[in-house]
């Protein structure tokens, strides 16, 4: 995003939030990979600019996809804070439910800011293609955030894979828990952290990948129709180049695969 138009949407929301005060609770809800020109952490800042807004008493609950970055500004602005548990994302309407039900709980309870946030950065950067909860060790990795999250004392707990395609300072790793229990608090995010940190050379493609001549060549020679190839990606710029045009072109430099050459 160009910092124009970031700044054209920071501003209009800050308006709103300003007409809109004062507020108890305030659900953030972020997909966590915005890129900006110029900005290194766009999340942090944003937040940031919220904080100053609704001030440090206001309750902020946080949800995001797990393919997001926690920077420390934004784990230090968040007061409750998750993300998914799936990859692929079929917890998402689940997972913003819970954010909002645990910012409900804590003000309808008067409990209020979780006592304790665990924040553990984690040195490793991975691609959503190899990040899927369906297969291992994805699958018995995110197994274990609720044997963490649902325990006395703990609010939540998550684990954010990080935007491996932005090439960012904030791309990797990290994982949070909240809670009112200070060792159980700390446990649960020690646990996690190096269960991640044990898998981390176990992670695979969830398909075969190839360049696209290698893909073209499997494709010609199976028997499976119609044969699909994907430029994969969590979208375009997010590793999915979005080059149709460059694919077009090297498929119609094939005789066959481009029936207007085999005339000549």
């Amino acid at each position: 995003m160009t910092r124009e138009a970031y700044e054209s949407m920071v501003d209009k929301s800050l308006k709103m939030l300003k007409e809109g005060m004062p507020y108890d609770g305030l659900f953030f809800d972020i997909h966590g990979a915005m890129s900006v020109v110029g900005l290194e952490d766009a999340e942090g800042d944003l937040i940031q600019r919220i904080r100053e807004v609704v001030g440090p008493e206001v309750l902020i609950s946080t949800s995001m996809d797990l393919h997001g970055n926690v920077s420390e500004t934004l784990a230090k602005h968040s007061d409750l804070i998750t993300c998914y548990r799936m990859a692929p994302h079929e917890d998402a309407l689940e997972s913003k439910e819970r954010s909002v039900r645990l910012l409900l709980e804590r003000l309808e309870t008067g409990k209020g800011k979780p006592a304790y946030k665990a924040w553990i950065p984690v040195p490793i950067l991975l691609p959503g293609e190899k990040t899927s909860t369906r297969i291992e060790p994805g699958k018995s990795l995110y197994a274990k955030v609720p044997e963490v999250a649902d325990q006395e004392g703990i609010i939540d707990a998550a684990i954010w894979i990080g935007y491996a395609w932005a090439d960012e300072p904030v791309n990797h790793a990290v994982v949070m828990v909240t809670g009112d229990d200070k060792e159980k608090v700390t446990a649960g995010a020690e646990k996690l952290a190096n269960a991640f940190w044990d898998v981390r050379n176990e992670f695979e493609f969830v398909a075969p990948v190839g360049t696209l001549e290698e893909s073209l060549q499997l494709a010609l020679n199976s028997d499976k129709k119609p044969y699909m190839i994907s430029d994969m990606g969590d979208n375009p710029t997010a590793g999915g180049a979005g080059d149709v045009t460059w694919t077009l072109d090297k498929i119609l430099q094939r005789p066959n695969l481009n029936p207007a050459m085999d005339l000549h």
